[in-house]
């Protein structure tokens, strides 16, 4: 298999966990906007770029949640809706953070098109305009925010400057995937279904463009708000600070790379539980078919007008009716080294009916081998009649010990992909919910570690203002009268050493008759 087949087929089965990741890249670039809020010199309006990365995040693990039914008509309004929602928060981003660089910009006249653009894209009616609208808003929403990256990578110094300039550049990758013609809406199952290395390369390619520069994306930023801090020196334990996040990545990566197996797991377990149950059921139908009616027809047309041929159609109409998950039911057999049908469940003015005789051109060596080994098998199937899966098993004459005939059952591969999806999901939610507690714990730590600094710092500033001071200070004990602490300038005026006065109480140095009660200290220290 060449290796861009085994590339895009590993994509294809992937598509979801791919999607989960590119949300949660998004995710991690919102919070990585949020503390930059507090640590960028240059102060955009990083709260606007937090909540188109939350947004475009919901929309990405909305994709993923469809993927197990693909994608209805609500669906796809509520996925545009939030891609041009999104795009717009980039654009205010751009907007705001352009006048507080350069003093100037746009003001909110600006959404006067905006909003024209808009319901445009949201005009599914329109045709090709709906689609080059919504293309518009992405690409203006990205450059801008582009450019100003750019600009900001030609201020900065240092390690900020590269992490800048990649922000720059997969921001504008960003909204180009989206606008490549090949790139259309499909759910993952859809994808699934479209399981043809040739047909989707070319959607495939901008889809992974699209999923990397999301997370590279939020990898620089994430870099960028940690030089940030850094810069304006907000940590002042570094060593102990890098340990406590290099843990907390190595987490997320396990959970991550657990997450995945998990999810492989679950879905190949489904797959095999559907197409082991798919195998028991042609077997059990397969052994109700009558050989001595399958040996008496004959593969050609003739055999329509046979009593024996009918009596076949409609055990096989019974089965299909019976069986409401399939939808094509049907006899095959081998006449002349070609698999041709010998009787099909379809009603005779259906345009979907195979008259005895018609040679199924789809089918390849593993079904002639089906003849030969005498096995029940599933595969997906792909041909003029759609994608499925399709379960076989062989009729077997107990006269001979040969196979007559193969009964086949279609199964929609949408539907089969549904189920796999739905147990995929189940452990991508999971995974998503580590993952979030993990951030979240983290952004926690660093609120707290924040609020430490705020604290160290004041206690530093007040003990310099304290020893510095020109004026004598006392800290007294309010109930006690006891003194607590004295600067230097108090040992300087009384002349006790520093140990001797936090011996006493304020009342020692007082003559005797004008003592303070503790009740009027008391009545100090709260402003009276």
């Amino acid at each position: 298999m060449p290796e861009g087949t085994v590339v895009v087929n590993f994509f294809i089965n992937q598509i979801d966990f791919i999607l989960f990741l590119h949300g949660l890249s998004l995710l991690i670039l919102s919070t990585a906007c949020i503390a930059l809020r507090r640590t960028h010199r240059y102060g955009l309006a990083w709260g606007w770029l937090a909540l188109f990365g939350f947004c475009y995040a919901l929309r990405q693990w909305m994709e993923v949640l469809a993927g197990g039914t693909g994608y209805s008509a609500i669906v796809s309004s509520v996925n545009l809706g939030m891609v041009l929602v999104s795009y717009i928060l980039l654009l205010e981003f751009a907007r705001s953070s352009t006048r507080k660089l350069f003093g100037k910009g746009p003001g909110v006249w600006l959404y006067v098109p905006v909003a024209g653009i808009a319901v445009v894209a949201l005009s599914p009616c329109i045709g090709s305009a709906s689609i080059t609208a919504k293309h518009v808003l992405e690409a203006s929403a990205a450059v801008w925010s582009s450019y100003l990256f750019f600009h900001i990578c030609r201020e900065e110094t240092g390690i900020r400057r590269p992490f800048a300039a990649v922000i720059s550049i997969t921001i504008l990758l960003h909204a180009i995937s989206e606008s490549i013609p090949p790139h259309l809406l499909l759910s993952p199952s859809e994808f699934r279904i479209l399981n043809d290395a040739e047909v989707m390369a070319p959607r495939v390619i901008p889809q992974l463009l699209h999923n990397c520069s999301a997370i590279f994306a939020a990898i620089a930023m994430w870099g960028y708000a940690e030089a940030s801090r850094r810069s304006l020196g907000q940590i002042y334990s570094s060593a102990r600070r890098g340990k406590f996040e290099f843990l907390m990545a190595a987490t997320l990566i396990v959970i991550i790379s657990l997450g995945w197996f998990a999810t492989n797991f679950a879905g190949n377990r489904e797959h095999r539980e559907l197409a082991k149950n798919l195998r028991i059921k042609t077997s059990a139908l397969a052994a109700a078919i009558p050989p001595a009616r399958v040996v008496r027809l004959h593969g050609s047309p003739e055999d329509i007008y046979t009593l024996n041929y009918q009596r076949l159609r409609e055990q096989l109409g019974a089965i299909r009716n019976a069986a409401t998950d399939c939808r094509y039911v049907y006899l095959l057999g081998l006449r002349n080294n070609n698999i041709v049908f010998l009787a099909d469940a379809e009603p005779e003015d259906s345009r979907n009916f195979s008259p005895p005789g018609q040679i199924y051109y789809e089918s390849n060596v593993d079904w002639l081998e089906s003849f030969a080994n005498a096995r029940p098998k599933v595969e997906f199937c792909r041909d003029r009649w759609g994608t499925w899966v399709s379960g076989t098993s062989p009729v077997i004459n107990p006269a001979t010990g040969r196979v007559v005939a193969l009964l086949g059952i279609d199964i929609s591969a949408k539907a089969w992909h549904s189920r796999v999806a739905e147990a995929r999901i189940f452990v991508i939610v999971v995974t998503l919910l580590l993952c979030c507690i993990s951030l979240g714990f983290l952004i926690a730590w660093r609120s707290i570690r924040e609020s430490a600094v705020r604290i160290f710092a004041s206690e530093k500033n007040f003990s310099s203002i304290f020893k510095n001071a020109p004026d004598s200070i006392f800290i007294i004990d309010p109930g006690t009268s006891k003194i607590l602490a004295v600067n230097p300038a108090v040992v300087e005026w009384l002349g006790y050493k520093r140990s001797q006065l936090l011996l006493m109480t304020f009342n020692d140095l007082l003559e005797p008759g004008s003592e303070v009660k503790s009740k009027d200290l008391l009545q100090v220290t709260a402003g009276k």
